[in-house]
């Protein structure tokens, strides 16, 4: 191996003393989980918008076609005593501070059923006092799980909805259905969890009846999800979605090459064949102010029991506002 490469690799920890690339298992025995920057004590680590994460497993096995899964499909787990341990050496460092937890793997956790119980057992056999986060699909959980998560601390999940339309779930590989959707939501809602929607406008082959049914998905989720965001799709480079804009596929085209303008909420990377120049803008608009300001109470209820933890999508909104009009 190139003596530079080498050299770089061990100022992260990632080579080993003889200087071989550490295996996953000598990864996860690295005693120093946390990364520095969080030693600053002007940060604030108690709120979701600042969450300490912690990795469960990495890799996503799913093949939804604007995704670039940068960490590949084929899945590895840690542990749940590794996992436990991470958490115990957090709390030990930060417990003062009363850390949020942000259980990410690369997107989707729990993945499967019963490694998601043996974690959430463990943090409860452990009586670890904690309050969490994750991200996962609507067809990766079920009642036992969620409640069994919840007991364990979650009080925040997201899940990825992108679309209303049966066909384009399909067209953009989600492989999850609206029905399970709404029933995951509900399930999620009942267990008093804080519920967010997570959706994708302008996903390949998207027409203006196929975003009616997203329309009208945001509607009745509306009233179990305290939090939604409304993307635009973005052609990452590396996945199915950039190939098929390159190529004029799915009425998508590539607009820009200029990085500084690949930002899921502005809309600015891709020309839709199917929308009028700056339609899907308009509609993404149109869903957050469905979501958020109508009636006024909800607005009001939000602002004042989220707080600035999610004041990043009011923000939004009214950047929205000013970028339509202007």
């Amino acid at each position: 191996m190139d003596q530079s490469v080498v050299a770089e690799l061990k100022e992260y920890g990632f080579v080993n003393n003889s200087e071989n690339i550490l295996t996953s298992d000598e990864v996860h025995e690295l005693k120093h989980f946390i990364n520095n920057l969080f030693s600053d004590k002007s940060i604030d680590i108690n709120t979701s918008s600042n969450a300490l994460v912690i990795e469960f497993l990495r890799a996503c096995p799913f093949a939804c076609n604007y995704c670039y899964r940068a960490t590949g499909r084929t899945v590895r787990y840690k542990s749940h005593k590794k996992i436990i341990a991470e958490i115990k050496h957090t709390l030990h460092t930060f417990g003062k501070r009363n850390p949020y937890f942000y259980f990410n793997s690369g997107g989707t956790w729990p993945l499967g059923k019963q490694h998601g119980l043996d974690i959430c057992n463990e943090i409860i056999k452990s009586n670890l006092k904690i309050n969490w986060l994750t991200t996962t699909r609507v067809d990766t959980i079920d009642e036992e799980l969620l409640a069994c998560m919840k007991k364990a601390g979650c009080n925040h999940i997201a899940f990825g909805i992108e679309s209303g339309d049966p066909e384009i779930l399909r067209y953009s590989g989600k492989a999850q259905t609206v029905e399970g959707a709404l029933r995951a939501i509900k399930l999620a809602h009942k267990m008093g969890m804080l519920t967010q929607t997570d959706f994708v406008l302008g996903l390949p082959f998207e027409n203006r009846e196929t975003i009616k049914n997203t329309y009208k998905l945001i509607k009745e989720v509306r009233q179990y999800s305290g939090i939604a965001n409304f993307a635009i799709l973005v052609p990452y480079p590396g996945t199915e979605a950039y190939e098929m804009a390159l190529k004029g596929e799915g009425g998508i085209k590539i607009k820009t090459r200029d990085w500084t303008e690949y930002g899921k909420n502005a809309g600015n990377t891709i020309i839709h064949e199917n929308f009028r120049r700056g339609e899907l803008q308009r509609f993404q608009l149109k869903c957050f102010l469905a979501y958020y300001l109508f009636p006024p109470t909800r607005f009001i209820k939000y602002f004042d029991s989220y707080k600035l933890m999610n004041l990043f999508s009011v923000r939004r909104m009214f950047h929205l506002f000013s970028r339509v009009f202007n």
